[in-house]
This record gives C-alpha cells, structure tokens and sequence, in this order.
C-alpha cells in the first residue's frame, strides 16, 4: 500500500497545498486565485508548478523578450535552434548525427515533438551562450520533461562519460545494450576498451 505523504500548507511553484481531495491527489491554491487538483508525483516531482498560468506567462514573456511569436524568428533563438536539432536527431534518419539517437531509439516526446512552446516551458531559457541541451540523468533517455537539463560544456563531459559507446557494423549502441546483444559481461568489455581494443573487438567479432 502506497505511503501517505501530507503536503498540507507546503508550497510547489506557484502552488500552495490546502487538503487532500482523494487518495494521491492535493486541492492546492494557485498564487493567481486559480485553485488546481493534481497529483501528489506531478508536485513533488516539479512537473505541476501552477494552475497553468506559469506556463502562459513564460511563453508570453519570451514572445515578448526574445521574438518567439513565429517561425521566422524563432529561428533566431538559441532555444529553438536547440529543440529544432534535437527533434532531427531523433526523427530524421537523414540527420547527421541520427545513428548516436534514433538510430538507437531514442526519442523526443511527443508533447514537445509537436510543440516547441512546451519544450519551452519545461526546459526555460538558456542560461548562458556557454550552456547546451543534455539529457540528464538519464543519458541513454529521451528527451522529455523531468530529463534534459541545460548544461555547461564540463557538466556535458561528465554525463557522457557515465556511458560508453560503442559502434558496431553502423550501428551506434550503449555498453550495457551492446553486453546484453553480445552475451557478454558489460566489465570485461569496457576493460576491452580500456586496453585500446577496437569496438568489434570489445564485443568478440574480431
């Protein structure tokens, strides 16, 4: 049986907890007057921050700020050239960079797949012209809400660096996926690469 956690009178964004409206679900009190029901996870886990006028306000202050009110200058963003390469990197086979993400199945969600005004709202501005999208933790994830982050260049190094890569016959795969296809222990073949083995090598096929 799921463990009772009371958020009474704790605070989430703009949001404030009043009482608990059933089993897993909070009433909270939105700082615009607006009052909400959601889900315990959706608060504590960040992904409900308002009664949804956050998100309005976010949106309509980059509009204003940075001109992201068409294509035509969204273009011009740093924000939307990263959602707009990241998209092609997990759908368009064609991209260059294809087989590192969907060539090895990883995905965009389809929420901000289909609108780069959500993955706005989740991700933010960019905070510096030295920060770029990663997706964290999770490296080997998708790119979704609670996974991508903007990171500097030493944070990107030290993500990529839990996983190990490895590319066999043009296809691009992560050391435990290639351990399970291989049938062999993911330790002994990244000591395989350690040793400067090839990645065919690390994997038994030369």
């Amino acid at each position: 049986m799921p463990t009772f956690i009371d958020l009474e009178n704790q605070r989430f964004g703009r949001l404030i907890v009043k009482s608990l409206d059933r089993i897993g679900w909070w009433y909270c009190l939105c700082d615009c007057g607006n009052t909400i029901v959601t889900r315990v996870s959706s608060l504590r886990l960040g992904l409900t921050r308002s009664c949804g006028c956050l998100k309005n306000d976010m949106v309509a202050d980059r509009s204003f700020k940075h001109g992201f009110s068409d294509s035509a200058r969204d273009e011009r963003s740093p924000e939307y050239t990263a959602w707009k390469n990241a998209k092609a990197r997990c759908s368009n086979p064609k991209s260059a960079r294809w087989n590192h993400y969907g060539g090895r199945g990883i995905r965009m969600c389809d929420e901000w797949l289909n609108s780069f005004e959500e993955f706005l709202s989740h991700v933010g501005e960019r905070p510096s012209k030295k920060h770029s999208i990663d997706r964290y933790p999770d490296n080997d994830g998708n790119y979704e809400p609670g996974n991508v982050r903007w990171a500097t260049p030493e944070e990107q190094a030290r993500n990529r660096s839990i996983t190990r890569n490895l590319t066999i016959g043009g296809y691009t795969m992560c050391l435990a996926e290639a351990a399970k296809k291989f049938g062999l222990n993911r330790k002994k073949i990244s000591r395989r690469l350690d040793r400067n083995w090839s990645d065919e090598e690390a994997v038994g096929l030369k």
